[in-house]
Parts: C-alpha cells; structure tokens; sequence
C-alpha cells in the first residue's frame, strides 16, 4: 500500500521466505523509511528489501519521513547599531520559517546563545521568551558576556517570529559582536531537525562617546593701557578628543562683543596677544 504516496506495485506472492520487492513507491516531499503492518507505523515493521516469512497474508504499508526542504533563517538585531555610550539597547532574536516546505513549516522548538563583548555591553535584562514558546534561559554567565535560552511551542510558530529579547546598558566606547549560535532547531509535529536548513547571522554594534563641544577654561576680565601689550594663553578641554590629535583656537565675535581690530589668537597653543590702540 502507497500510504499517501504515487505509483504501483504488484502483489508479492510466494510460500517461502523471501526478500521483500523494493519498493517503487514515491511521495513528494516525503522518504521512504520502509513498511509497516499498521498504516500508522505501530504494526510490525519491516526495512526495504527485508525477509518475509510468507507464512499469512499481510498488507504492508510505506512509511514516510517528512523531507526538510526549503531555509530557515535567524538573525540577532540590535536597536540601535551606533548607540552612545549611556544609553540603553534591545537587541531582538528572530527565527523565520517562511521559506521552510511544510510540513516542516512550523517552527515547534529551538536551543541557542548569545555571546557579546562585556566590556562594551552590560546585561541589563530578558523579555523572557516571546511568541508562544516557552522554556528555560540560563543568565549565570551574562557578566562575561552570554546568556543561553531554549523554547518549545507544540502547536508551532509559523513565518518570522522573535523568540527573545535582551537589553543592554552601553558601557564604553568600541565595537561587539553579537554572536548567536544554535545547537538544535525542530519543526512542530514531524519533529525533523531544521539545523541543516538554517543560516544564522550575527549582529554588532559599534560605539561612540556623546560627541560634545570642548569646553573653555575661565579667562576672566583683563585691563591693560593703551598701546601696552596684552597677552594670555587660553585653555580647554574636550573629553572626546581622539587621541593624537589636539585642540585648535581660534578668535570669534560673541554675543555681546566684537573681536578688537589687532588682536590675534595662535591657533595650537590658545595664545591671545592684542594692543590696543589710543582710538581702542
């Protein structure tokens, strides 16, 4: 009996022990995995081209295995790919089955990991585990940087799902990898592994400092005489000055005065010098 799948066989008929005929039968999507007594597989089985006794007549079912045809995919993918230092990421695990051939479309199970650079994120917390599925996440080792969680959804999730999510505090300036691996993925019902279908991409993120204004040093007023040399040296300090590299000065007119004909700054040591004029 096909059992679901195409093509024709004749009766076998013999009074002796006997190799089975192999079988000719096909299913789309499906392999042959060998005959059983019951069309539900929980008769007696037999292998392709197995003895038979002949012994009594039986009817003989193909039994199939769901063939995993298509791709899965999954992705880690931060919020925010250049957030600054202070601020706060989500970063989101999805697993997508769109493409995967039923029956193995449903998404029913899944082991994973996520490894970051601790140094650059802080573990914050988890939305614990997302769209149906439930299961265990393992946050012993998230002050070294990984965090270990696994679900199961017996009805299954179908197309793109995010299963989990986990918040970081921005630490300090750099660059991490956001290193997602999996150990198993199953589809719901068949139960066939989906790991040799699944391509996973990592995230990162890259870091940068709020980038604010340097800040000058108080000069405070000065007085001086006419056509006498006035002359001070201004400082000023930028925390995100990148390192071998220095400030530039220069003169500016503000809001509540003009840069005096004459003076002049140094634009690497901050150097002002001015004489002012009898008409000044």
């Amino acid at each position: 009996n096909a059992n679901g799948g195409t093509g024709s066989m004749s009766n076998q008929v013999t009074n002796l022990p006997a190799a089975l005929t192999a079988n000719a039968f096909t299913r789309t999507g499906y392999t042959f995995n060998g005959w059983n007594t019951a069309a539900n597989g929980s008769g007696t089985g037999y292998a392709n081209g197995a003895t038979y006794s002949f012994s009594a007549d039986v009817t003989l079912y193909a039994q199939w295995i769901a063939t995993v045809q298509g791709t899965a995919s999954a992705k880690a993918t931060p919020s925010n790919a250049t957030p600054t230092i202070g601020t706060q990421i989500t970063v989101a695990i999805n697993i997508d089955v769109t493409n995967v051939q039923s029956p193995n479309n449903l998404l029913g199970s899944f082991g994973a990991s996520l490894a970051w650079d601790p140094a650059i994120l802080s573990y914050n917390s988890n939305s614990g585990l997302l769209g149906g599925f439930t299961g265990a996440i393992n946050t012993a080792n998230t002050g070294t940087g990984s965090i270990v969680f696994n679900g199961a959804n017996a009805s299954g999730a179908t197309g793109n799902t995010i299963v989990f999510n986990v918040t970081f505090d921005v630490i300090s300036v750099g660059s991490s990898t956001l290193d997602l691996s999996f150990d198993a993925m199953a589809a719901a019902t068949t139960f066939n592994s989906l790991m040799a279908i699944l391509t996973v991409t990592d995230g990162s993120v890259a870091v940068s400092a709020v980038n604010q204004a340097p800040v000058l040093g108080a000069i405070g007023p000065k007085s001086i005489n006419e056509l006498a040399l006035l002359s001070f040296t201004a400082t000023a300090t930028d925390d995100n000055l990148p390192i071998g590299s220095s400030l530039a000065y220069s003169l500016a007119n503000g809001t509540s005065g003009l840069v005096p004909a004459g003076a002049s700054s140094t634009s690497a040591s901050g150097a002002f010098t001015w004489t002012p004029t009898e008409a000044q």
